[in-house]
């Protein structure tokens, strides 16, 4: 169901040190390690002998060991050694395991599991991730959330949900949501939105978020208000939400989405800003990220949609716009790999036309 030829990420640069590491993704088991050198790779974490899990093992010369009889296997993923027999005797044709090209960059790791590595585009890459003065990075702990990969990313870019999943932490939030403005990528492998400055309800939103909770106000004093606002989606699961503010600093909530399996989803998520990158900046940022990130888990989790298609026939508005351009670009992304995603197929209409005439994406 998930389409393969994309740059999916796999963690942290920091969470690879000398052990290896197991992680479910796409349905599969794969194990990542660092070479002698120092550089990463990736394979099918299931020994070919006894199905052990190769992420459990150890590297040992720049290959990996199986924990279970010591098979070792090289970075392309062929068997190099089987220390049960002597070393003039052949090693068994099959004895292989599918290697997976990975890219480490600006402290990620990428990794693309699908086919056509010949004509793959490069990885993300934006320029807040490289270090810059007065500049704070914070990354979140990865976390295997009980919830469908469709589920997980439209949560990450629905607006109209902070102010009742998040009515805790962003008490007064205001409910209505202006129309969006999402522009297709040309390439249609992500879009950028925002709220329409034409819409009746945009002032009421910039003027009334956070006024009514302690924290927003909080907030408001470590620096001055919002004065722009933007949301970002890039196939196959990256969402980030640039705020910029009047005394020219600026942060960027990032949220990298992966699937585990159909059921299960990686959330790899992540703060970069300029506003109030001192400790009290930093204790109160990741104070308010804990809150949210357990309100939304909780949001995700309780849902009765639990199916990695969600419901059979969904019931679409204005507010879901960026939503339904993530379901479009998607199921077009795995429609080019003869995949079919689960979700209900939208109507018969050119979404980049539609997006880029300030329609909006079609709806059902």
């Amino acid at each position: 169901m998930f389409a393969r030829n994309a740059w999916y990420m796999a963690g942290w640069s920091r969470e690879l040190d000398r052990k290896p590491l197991t992680r479910r993704l796409l349905g599969g088991s794969v194990a990542l390690f660092r070479n002698a050198e120092g550089v990463a790779h990736a394979l099918d974490a299931v020994c070919p002998h006894r199905g052990s899990d190769l992420g459990r093992g150890r590297v040992v010369d720049s290959t990996l060991e199986c924990p279970g009889h010591g098979w070792r296997f090289s970075t392309d993923g062929r068997c190099e050694c089987i220390p049960s027999q002597p070393g003039d005797l052949a090693i068994p044709r099959g004895a292989h395991t599918r290697s997976y090209s990975v890219r480490e960059q600006q402290g990620l790791l990428w990794i693309w599991l699908g086919e056509h590595e010949q004509s793959r585009p490069q990885p993300p890459w934006h320029s807040f991730w490289e270090p810059a003065p007065r500049q704070r990075r914070s990354f979140g702990k990865p976390e295997l959330i009980d919830a469908p990969f469709l589920h997980v990313v439209e949560n990450a870019i629905d607006n109209s949900h902070l102010s009742f999943v998040h009515r805790q932490t962003l008490p007064g939030y205001p409910k209505r949501i202006p129309r969006q403005r999402i522009l297709i990528d040309e390439d249609a492998r992500g879009f950028t939105g925002d709220d329409d400055p034409e819409s009746p309800w945009t002032a009421e939103r910039v003027e009334t978020a956070g006024t009514n909770s302690w924290l927003g106000i909080l907030m408001g004093w470590l620096s001055r208000p919002q004065s722009e606002y933007h949301y970002r989606f890039e196939l196959p699961g990256l969402v980030f939400h640039h705020q910029a503010y009047d005394n020219g600093t600026w942060d960027v909530i990032l949220v990298n989405i992966t699937p585990a399996n159909e059921s299960q989803t990686w959330v790899f998520p992540e703060l970069v800003r300029t506003r109030a990158p001192h400790l009290l900046g930093e204790i109160l940022q990741r104070f308010v990220t804990r809150r949210l990130t357990r309100e939304d888990h909780r949001a995700l989790t309780t849902m009765l949609a639990c199916d990695p298609g969600g419901l059979e026939n969904s019931v679409n508005v204005a507010a879901d716009d960026a939503t339904l351009a993530f379901r479009t670009l998607y199921a077009r992304l795995a429609g080019e790999e003869g995949r079919k995603v689960p979700w209900q197929e939208l109507p018969d209409k050119d979404p980049e036309l539609a997006t880029i005439d300030g329609e909006g994406p079609p709806r059902a």
